[in-house]
């Protein structure tokens, strides 16, 4: 389980682009922003260039306290957009978007009505049932089943 939480700590550090601790009146919360500075120091500057920035955000009862972090934070988020826009890396984010919304739609459209079919005629369970019995590998009985579908 520990290196499971590690790993899952290592890809939230990875995907975040500002890091924003709430609830910092609370105790731990100073802590917290160190050991999150400190594993930011201990990583590989990002391919991109931003190094994510650690927001403090102070409790929503206290106005005066609350709208300080939540300007600090707002100007983060501004300063991350420029970078986007002047990196290029914002014209890449959305063509990864893209990319990822055409391949879940396309999966809709056909890979899902596909399997369905074999589902109702009953070829994917014999197929579950080679690679259960290891009479056959997934890629293969993959490549079997496209073959069939694309004929």
């Amino acid at each position: 389980m520990g290196d499971e939480v590690q790993a899952m700590k290592a890809g939230l550090m990875e995907i975040a682009d500002i890091f924003v601790i709430n609830k910092a009146d609370r105790s731990g919360a100073r802590q917290l922003l160190t050991e999150l500075q400190a594993m930011l120091g201990n990583t590989q500057p990002p391919s991109t260039g931003w190094r994510p920035p650690v927001i403090m955000s102070g409790n929503a009862y206290e106005p005066l306290t609350f709208a300080e972090s939540t300007a600090a934070l707002g100007k983060k988020i501004e300063e991350h957009y420029i970078y986007l826009q002047n990196s290029g890396a914002l014209t890449e984010r959305l063509n990864r978007r893209a990319l990822a919304e055409i391949n879940d739609a396309l999966k809709a459209v056909i890979l899902e009505p596909f399997i369905h079919n074999l589902e109702k005629n009953g070829e994917l369970q014999k197929a579950v049932e080679k690679v259960k019995n290891r009479e056959n590998d997934p890629h293969s009985i993959a490549e079997e089943l496209a073959q069939s579908f694309l004929k």
